[in-house]
């Protein structure tokens, strides 16, 4: 199903099979308990984007050490842990180690993260 009511097609029932963005999983999950499965499949490249973008100006030396001590903290396996796991955020971490932990707690992805070097981010 690849039109725009694809997902409601899905939840109704008229299609067993739909793609879409990780972020509409919660919601999809929550809404068919005990019905939903994740299905990886092989391919050359995997597209991606970044949901949240985030980047330091170098306006002062104080204010661009602030910044990245602020990035530095972001990227960090607790934020990304604030933010995925504990808030679920509807993305998943940037953070290896936090990756590792989502996909231990959401075990339907195992498996899913295993072909980062395909990953192809917009531009």
């Amino acid at each position: 199903a690849a039109d725009q009511n694809a997902g409601e097609k899905f939840l109704r029932g008229d299609v067993y099979c739909y793609t879409t963005l990780t972020s509409n999983y919660f919601n999809t999950r929550d809404e068919m308990i005990g019905k939903l499965s994740v299905v990886g499949f092989e391919c050359d490249e995997i597209y991606c984007k970044y949901s949240n973008v985030w980047s330091v100006n170098d306006k002062s030396r104080d204010e661009n050490k602030a910044s990245v001590r602020f990035m530095q903290y972001m990227i960090s396996s607790n934020a990304q842990d604030i933010l995925h796991m504990r808030n679920k955020s509807e993305n998943f971490p940037v953070n290896d180690d936090a990756l590792d932990i989502f996909v231990s707690i959401y075990h339907e992805f195992e498996g899913l993260f295993d072909n980062k070097d395909k990953y192809v981010f917009e531009k």
